[in-house]
């Protein structure tokens, strides 16, 4: 989990950079200026002088590539953002019970405390089994099984036991 946090840092610094450069590239000023250049075009006399013409055409078409590449370049760290998020989704849970004496799938008791998740979902949904418990930035087990009488409750196995079991 931390190198995908590594890279959620990073990539939001760099966005961040990013919309810094924004700014200082003056893109309503850049934008204002196509506009006018626009609307110069609609003249019947901009095209008499050629030469005046296509210098202008140039300046707008430079404009145009700066700004498009620019929001390019937004568009593509705030959707790496985005997957990061997807792919980190993180959901906050309260250890009720450690067994340490047990190696079953049911040595960690837990309970549902992240707001989103429970508005979302209610509780622990099908597909969460396997979903790594974390503590301390360690992974400490894996959730096995939600208690049917109340979804905000789950039990979990601990590493220890999944790699005793994976060497069977």
């Amino acid at each position: 989990a931390m190198e995908l946090y590594d890279l959620q840092v990073s990539t939001s610094n760099i966005h961040n950079k990013l919309n810094e450069l924004g700014n200082s590239l003056q893109k309503e000023t850049k934008q204002n200026r196509i506009e006018e250049i626009v609307k110069m075009m609609e003249d019947p006399s901009f095209w008499l002088d050629r030469h005046l013409s296509s210098s202008l055409i140039k300046e707008m078409n430079n404009l145009k590539s700066i700004l498009e590449s620019f929001d390019k370049l937004i568009n593509w760290s705030k959707s790496l953002l985005d997957s990061i998020e997807e792919i980190r989704k993180e959901y906050d849970i309260e250890i009720t019970r450690i067994d340490k004496n047990i190696s079953s799938s049911k040595a960690i008791s837990f309970v549902i405390t992240d707001e989103k998740l429970l508005e979302d979902a209610g509780g622990i949904v099908q597909g969460m089994s396997g979903s790594p418990i974390i503590q301390n930035n360690k992974i400490i087990g894996a959730v096995t099984h939600v208690v049917v009488e109340d979804v905000k409750k789950g039990y979990g196995i601990f590493i220890r036991t999944m790699l005793e079991e994976g060497e069977k």
